[in-house]
């Protein structure tokens, strides 16, 4: 997820600068990737999409939004110990 988000910020939004988070919370781990630069449409490809998939695999989540004034802000949550699941097509997709 990491590498998709630093990969998109290079991509989307020729980002000045990214930063990476990781926090680890008492029931599992938080990323956030931000980064300056302009504000792409989101939406355009599947790098957020994809990542979303990855983690509701293992019961977690991921939000993706602009910040202000510029930049991209992708903030990933992954449970401790949690087995893989398997979703339907239409369950990934949403």
């Amino acid at each position: 997820m990491v590498q998709e988000a630093l990969t998109n910020a290079v991509k989307h939004a020729a980002a000045r600068s990214a930063t990476i988070d990781v926090t680890h919370e008492a029931d599992g781990v938080r990323l956030r990737m931000s980064n300056l630069g302009p504000v792409a449409a989101y939406g355009e490809g599947q790098g957020i999409p994809g990542m979303k998939e990855r983690a509701r695999l293992y019961g977690g989540t991921v939000s993706a939004e602009p910040t202000s004034p510029d930049g991209w802000q992708v903030e990933a949550w992954l449970p401790y110990g949690c087995e893989e699941t398997t979703l339907t097509l239409a369950e990934a997709h949403q």
